[in-house]
C-alpha cells in the first residue's frame, strides 16, 4: 500500500516520494505514451493497488472511487484518455460516467454510463 506524503505548503519545494522500484524520481522517466511518470501526482489518503509496474506501464486496482466533478478534464495528449463522473455541470447530466479520449488528432467524448437510464 502506498501511503501518502507529508502535506507540503506552497513554498516549501516539493519532494518526490520513492517509486516502486526504489528510485526516487528524480530522473525524467516516461510511460510508453512518452508522459512523465514522475512529478504531479496527487495522493490523498492511501492508495492500494493490486499490482504497480516500476516502469509505468500499469497500476491495477481492486476498487475505484470517482468524485464527481464540476468542470470536464482538459483533452488528453495523443493516445490517452481520462475517466469521470459528472455533476451536470459539464458534458454529461449528474452522475453520468464520462470518457474523453485523444486519438488519431481529435478528441472525442463519450458517456460510458448513463446514470439516469440505470
Amino acid at each position: 500500500m502506498l501511503k501518502p506524503t507529508t502535506t507540503l505548503s506552497p513554498t516549501q519545494p516539493q519532494q518526490n516520494p520513492p517509486l516502486p522500484d526504489g528510485t526516487n524520481g528524480e530522473s525524467q522517466r516516461t510511460d510508453k505514451y512518452g508522459q512523465s511518470i514522475t512529478g504531479d501526482v496527487l495522493v490523498s489518503g492511501a492508495v492500494t493497488a493490486s499490482t504497480v509496474m516500476g516502469d509505468g506501464t500499469g497500476m491495477y486496482f481492486n476498487l475505484v472511487h470517482l468524485q464527481e466533478q464540476s468542470a470536464d478534464p482538459s483533452d488528453p495528449p495523443e493516445g490517452m484518455s481520462v475517466i469521470w463522473q459528472s455533476d451536470g455541470t459539464g458534458a454529461g447530466d449528474d452522475g453520468d460516467i464520462k470518457i474523453k479520449i485523444t486519438a488519431g488528432g481529435s478528441t472525442k467524448t463519450g458517456t460510458l454510463i448513463d446514470f439516469s437510464g440505470i
